[in-house]
């Protein structure tokens, strides 16, 4: 199992829990960077064996031409046909990645001006360990709309 999916695996909890041992919103930046690694990796292999693939093609249509065969234009068609969905598929690894990327670091400059703000609205919250939160309603609940931290 890869880091990035052992990531992802270890924020769904235990076997038969049904719940999540993190916050549904909980964004792990370090899965989805990897996620566009990976797509980075497919769109760069892609673009050297998609150009590859249709040189070493047209070139055979090109024989085939020459040797006055009728299945040359099927070839060259078809080609065509791979290219431009090798493209579309180069470019859709580039918005993966180009989103993932901007979406990680985003992600983390929000929390961390998310802290900060909370930092500064209740100093009291500097005393407790870094990433812990503590929410307690004035009705006896664990939060809702009276919740303060």
């Amino acid at each position: 199992m890869s880091a990035r999916e052992n990531a992802w695996s270890t924020q769904s909890g235990p076997q038969g829990e049904g719940g999540s041992a993190v916050p549904d919103l909980s964004v792990d930046p370090s899965a989805l960077n990897g996620i566009a690694a990976d797509a980075r990796e497919l769109r760069i292999g892609l673009s050297a064996t998609a150009g590859l693939a249709t040189s070493a093609s047209l070139s055979a249509a090109g024989d085939l031409r020459a040797a006055d065969l009728a299945s040359a234009g099927s070839l060259t068609v078809m080609v065509n046909h791979f290219f431009r969905k090798s493209m579309d598929l180069v470019a859709d690894c580039q918005t993966i990645e180009d989103g993932l990327g901007f979406s990680a670091t985003s992600h983390t400059e929000m929390e961390a001006d998310a802290v900060a703000q909370l930092h500064r609205a209740n100093p009291a919250i500097l005393d407790l360990e870094p990433g812990a939160s503590v929410i307690a309603g004035t009705r006896g609940t664990s939060g809702g709309h009276d919740a303060r931290i």
